[in-house]
């Protein structure tokens, strides 16, 4: 039994409601799931760096776990999986600087129709809260910015829907 199983059973069950108690039926996860999965995030990533440290380092390994890894959380709904991401974008977005192999997570997010939307409106309001720091910030954090910013506009070439959540930031972008 995978990991992605178990999140997708558990995003899926219903607490079926009682007609004599007056219970509403659950969708998608209870804030206490979303809480756990968001820890998933948070403690799964510091593990992905045994695959690209050490004699037997594999990059293309790395990149199918990664991969893996981010399919776990495509199958949430789109209220869980954005409940998760807001909470996690921020360490999320420390990895990627630490490590630039863990941007297969955020490319896997961005190119899957079900979450592109929702994740590149969670990394574009990121990553212009950081527009102000882009001028004094080491040139390797610059580039990394510039490099997701990169990502998010080719999710636009690739998903056209996308392009809503770039208009209310475009001007911001543009001046800074």
């Amino acid at each position: 039994l995978g990991v992605k199983t178990v999140v997708w059973s558990v995003s899926n069950s219903r607490m079926q409601p009682h007609p004599l108690a007056g219970v509403q039926a659950m969708k998608g996860m209870s804030e206490e799931e979303c809480l756990l999965v968001a820890r998933l995030v948070k403690n799964g990533l510091p593990c992905f760096v045994i695959y690209g440290t050490g004699p037997d380092a594999s990059p293309g390994e790395e990149k199918e776990v990664l991969d893996y890894f981010a399919g776990v959380f495509t199958v949430l709904d789109l209220r869980n999986f954005k409940q998760v991401f807001e909470l996690q974008m921020p360490t999320l977005y420390e990895r990627v600087r630490a490590n630039s192999s863990m941007l297969t997570i955020l490319q896997h997010f961005l190119a899957n129709s079900n979450v592109s939307r929702p994740f590149a409106e969670i990394l574009l309001s990121l990553l212009v809260g950081k527009l102000p720091e882009l001028s004094a910030a080491p040139e390797a954090e610059a580039a990394t910015l510039l490099r997701l910013f990169k990502l998010v506009f080719g999710s636009i070439t690739l998903f056209p829907e996308n392009e809503p959540v770039l208009r209310p930031h475009l001007a911001t972008i543009v001046t800074s």
